[in-house]
């Protein structure tokens, strides 16, 4: 019992002591990348576009909590995971979800996924111009794959994935006034699962992942 109050008292004098410095801060990102997918003597190209509003809580000079909450569209929206890594994961079942019947329509597929991803952001330097900081993220994407039917003419769902994410992210902010802000994030450090929805199949991996897809840019207005 003296554990549980003594760790609420601390809890109380940690908002307290953000409570006066606590601003809330709104603005988005934006990220387009093309990507080029080669097997053998076939290869194809997807354009990757993601919007993401964010929201946040800057607690103190080194500290907050916010959020982005977006739709991704293309071969990006499967984050780390390369479309044709999962036309592999479920090339046993045929035409499935999140595949195509051959390398060549891989990225002919079209990717359309919701996102949110909270984070808590540490800023370890700061200027008068520039700051450096790592969001400690963890996300959700959910993810439809839809393809085109050339007979009936018409686009058709090929199924779902789930993706679950937990790393770091480095970023950068440009000051270009007192409230208003650019920001860039430039890849990741981390875990990503992804489970193909309805199938018995999943994929994972951990590592550094920094490439043209998974780099953001976008801007902060504090309020």
């Amino acid at each position: 019992m003296k554990k549980i109050i003594s760790i609420a008292a601390a809890a109380l004098m940690l908002l307290a002591g953000t409570e006066a410095y606590a601003q809330i801060y709104v603005g988005g990102s934006a990220g387009f990348a093309n990507t080029t997918v080669k097997v053998g003597e076939n290869s194809a190209s997807g354009t990757t576009f993601k919007i993401l509003p964010e929201i946040g809580f800057q607690l103190n000079d080194k500290m907050a909590v916010g959020a982005q909450i977006g739709y991704m569209n293309g071969p990006g929206a499967l984050g780390s995971f390369d479309p044709n890594d999962i036309k592999g994961l479920i090339s046993g079942i045929g035409d499935a979800v999140c595949g195509a019947a051959s390398s060549k329509d891989v990225l002919g597929y079209q990717f359309g996924a919701f996102r949110i991803a909270p984070y808590f952001r540490y800023t370890f330097y700061s200027n008068n111009l520039i700051e450096l900081f790592a969001d400690a993220t963890i996300a959700y994407t959910n993810a439809l794959a839809k393809s085109y039917d050339e007979d009936d003419q018409v686009w058709q769902d090929r199924g779902a994935c789930g993706i679950f994410e937990a790393g770091i992210k480095p970023g950068f902010k440009v000051k270009v006034s007192d409230n208003f802000q650019l920001v860039g994030r430039l890849g990741s450090l981390g875990y990503q699962n992804l489970k193909v929805k309805d199938q018995e199949m999943s994929a994972s991996r951990f590592g550094l992942d920094v490439d043209g897809s998974n780099i953001l840019f976008g801007f902060i207005y504090t309020l």
